[in-house]
């Protein structure tokens, strides 16, 4: 719960710590004088803008904080305090010991389309906080994603900085953004304004992702700074008790390890739920474990009924920086009705195991690229055995190989015993489960001959859990009956028990055919379009191609092929090729009466539509947004479209005779897989459940009647596909264990949420035909 008032207890040990003040002196006055003679005992010293300790600023806000707690009182110190602070959102957590100023209203610059909207700007006593978002920005201008092999694409990374009217500038601090395909938001923190500056120009070097010298460049952006206004949303930041610190004295030193190296030390309450502030602490474990206090798995918040509720980063609030001992976390959560308590869990944390080991090994006197040494040497770190299975040579550095208990993350390697020690330039490394690998480059000469291998910090994965409680200190008004959450029909649970105990088979009654992606038979790596009926038979290689798609009644399949879209006869296995189309087209959807197609041409990120004689190849849309195509409507006049931008992905029809659009629903993630049905009556999507996973949704294309159909933890989701009668769904379940990537596959059963896996047919299904 939020910090009670300061006890009489805690305010008589304030007293007791200090001297007694001189006679016929207020303790209050007695404190000053000597404050006062302490500070002219220094000298005067030359103004350098260097960093202080930590411990001076610690020392110099306790000293603060004491004036004001023996001045006036511990009820006013605690309110003085929840003044101090204050939360602006979008902005973030401000000191408000001066007034805050802040531009009247967003200023917009538009150059050749695009937009750069300054929304906010709000200076601080302790910082500058710029947000702006860009927008419209042409897709010829975007440096686009690259291949493995090929030259990456010039980008530009811009440099923000704030040029003020007395000539200095400020440079970027801090901040963060996100991106959607035609724009960004970006959140810029600089130091704060000086109380006799009032205007600044933002300078945005260039725009991000673009193209060298193809978007504009040098944006400025003039700012005018005045007292904020009443009206502006400032919310109070509140202390909450902390988890209790022990203090148990290890020699001389006294030990300020936490129980947990997990604690919650702030709260804001927003209109639509909480954000809460905490810190992460090194803690040393049995064995001599000592952990990582930045831990790279997210935190877990359930209610008091042990359903996990959503809370992700909040991506405005500004942490200190890490130290060698804490770094410290912000996370929003969303919505206020639930079972209190709430339960902050940390699953577990990196640690690092004491000692090291060496081991001799000789490369002989040239080693070539390509060598490679199998040793299958064994040893221990901390009490964890580790296997040297290889040493690889690379033509800039050595490659190594092990395998490990299964809890051990990673191992550190050095390279030394040569005549001249030579520095890497870099490393890295990978793996998990018991395999990982770890390797070593160098910018020049590559040490070589008879060397020491020095293998330490060895890291291991150490399970907690770890937790703490929350409530807050005034629940929400109204009825606090907590709105049950969505279960899914297909979680991880149920997985793991249909996987592992059901046989993969088809469930009598359904029929067709289904089109994937696979070798053709007799080959090695000739892959291609293929069909196979569902029990396995009637397996067909048709064409080397992608994205199949079956006509609505079954008899036609269409597919990409290099040279664009052709459209098959599944009974003659003739193949005509659609004028007008490149290899680049790729989403195809059939219309209801199977005589026209709709599709993506990722080469402009838009959506066409093309009748099948050939004729009529149409431009749908026109925008700088990337284009989702879903499905079409029932009657055929309309197309579902979605596409990503700054709030999230909107769902919407749009008019194939007329032109106009309606929006329909949003959707709040930014992945947003999106698919119709064949008989355009539902839409299954991907949204956002928790911090860590999309769950996959089904609903009516006004977004009524939405259902959770899968959800699992921290996985990734990708297009489902729809049974002809749209009352079963196929959806891919991560395989950490395929060599290919190839996910498992199985079958849902939207109304009575049954799930069964398909056997393997040999690659991923596209399209389920009649």
């Amino acid at each position: 719960m939020d910090n009670p008032l300061p006890s009489p207890e805690f305010e008589e040990k304030i007293r007791q710590s200090l001297n007694p003040p001189e006679a016929g002196t207020s303790f209050i006055n007695g404190l000053r004088a000597r404050l006062i003679a302490k500070a002219a005992q220094q000298k005067p010293q030359p103004r350098h803008f260097f960093p202080r300790p930590a411990w001076q600023w610690v020392l110099a806000a306790l000293v603060i904080i004491l004036i004001a707690f023996l001045a006036i009182g511990p009820l006013r110190v605690v309110a003085a305090m929840q003044r101090l602070f204050g939360y602006v959102p979008g902005v973030g957590v401000v000191d408000q010991s001066a007034p805050l100023r802040a531009i009247a209203a967003p200023v917009t610059v538009e150059r050749g389309g695009i937009t750069l909207t300054v929304k906010q700007a709000v200076a601080s006593a302790d910082k500058t906080v710029v947000v702006y978002r860009v927008e419209n920005i042409p897709a010829a201008m975007l440096a686009g994603d690259w291949r493995e092999g090929e030259t990456p694409t010039p980008r530009c990374l811009p440099s923000d900085s704030l040029h003020l009217s007395n000539g200095a500038t400020f440079n970027v601090t801090g901040g963060g953004g996100g991106v959607w395909y035609t724009g960004y938001e970006y959140r810029a923190v600089f130091n704060p304004l000086p109380a006799d500056v009032n205007d600044a120009t933002l300078l945005v070097s260039c725009l991000l992702d673009t193209i060298p010298g193809a978007a504009p460049e040098k944006w400025e952006v003039p700012l005018h700074f005045s007292i904020a206004p009443p009206e502006m949303t400032i919310v109070p930041v509140l202390e909450v008790t902390p988890t209790p610190i022990p203090t148990g004295e290890t020699g001389s030193d006294v030990s300020l390890a936490p129980p947990s190296p997990l604690t919650i030390e702030r709260s804001i309450e927003l209109e639509d739920g909480y954000i809460l502030i905490g810190k992460f602490y090194s803690i040393t474990l049995p064995n001599g474990l000592v952990t990582s206090q930045w831990p790279w798995s997210m935190l877990k918040f359930t209610d008091a009924n042990g359903q996990e509720i959503f809370a992700d980063y909040a991506t405005d609030v500004d942490l200190p920086e890490v130290t060698a001992n804490t770094s410290s976390w912000a996370y929003r959560i969303r919505g206020k009705y639930f079972a209190w308590p709430l339960t902050i869990t940390l699953e577990s944390v990196e640690a690092a195991a004491p000692g090291d080991v060496t081991f001799a090994f000789d490369t002989g006197t040239q080693p070539q690229p390509g060598a490679q040494w199998d040793l299958n040497q064994d040893f221990s770190i901390g009490g964890y055995n580790v296997r040297l299975l290889s040493i690889y040579r690379n033509p800039d550095g050595y490659a190594f190989t092990f395998k490990t208990d299964p809890i051990v993350q990673s191992v550190g390697v050095t390279l030394k015993g040569m005549d001249e020690y030579i520095a890497p330039a870099g490393g890295g490394g990978g793996g998990g489960m018991g395999d990982f690998s770890a390797s070593l480059v160098y910018a020049g000469k590559v040490p070589s001959g008879k060397l020491t291998i020095v293998f330490d910090n060895l890291m291991v994965n150490a399970p907690g859990p770890w937790s703490v409680q929350w409530t807050p200190a005034v629940l929400p008004p109204g009825d606090m009956t907590p709105t049950p959450a969505p279960q899914a029909c297909l979680t991880d649970e149920v997985w793991a028990q249909v996987h592992a105990n059901i046989p993969a088979s088809v469930p009598t009654g359904l029929s067709g055919k289904f089109a994937f992606i696979g070798l053709k038979e007799g080959t090695t790596n000739t892959f291609g379009v293929v069909t196979v009926n569902l029990d396995g038979s009637e397996r067909q290689f048709h064409a080397d191609g992608f994205a199949p798609a079956f006509s609505p009644d079954g008899t036609k399949l269409a597919y990409t092929a290099i040279d664009g879209v052709y459209v098959l006869d599944l009974a003659t296995d003739a193949a005509m090729l659609l004028p007008g189309t490149t290899s680049s087209d790729y989403r195809l959807a059939w219309s209801p009466d199977g005589s026209q197609m709709a599709f993506v041409r990722s080469e402009v990120n838009e959506v066409f539509v093309i009748h099948l004689d050939g004729s009529g190849l149409t431009q749908v849309t026109n925008s700088p947004q990337y284009e989702i195509l879903a499905g079409w409507t029932p009657d055929g006049r309309q197309v579902v479209l979605a596409a990503a931008g700054a709030d999230g992905v909107q769902v919407r029809l749009h008019d194939l005779e007329s032109g106009p659009e309606q929006a329909m629903f949003p959707i709040s993630s930014n992945k947003a897989d999106v698919v119709v049905s064949r008989d355009g009556q539902w839409i299954a999507f991907t949204d956002r459940v928790t911090a860590m996973s999309n769950g996959l949704f089904v609903a009516r294309l006004d977004g009524s009647e939405r259902k959770l159909v899968m959800l699992l933890d921290g996985m990734a989701l990708y297009f489902p596909v729809w049974s002809p009668d749209g009352k079963w769904l196929i959806v891919s379940i991560p395989n950490m264990a395929a060599t290919d990537g190839r996910p498992f596959q199985a079958l849902i059963e939207v109304e009575a949420c049954r799930v069964i896996p398909l056997p393997d047919y040999g690659g991923q299904v596209y399209s389920w035909g009649r």
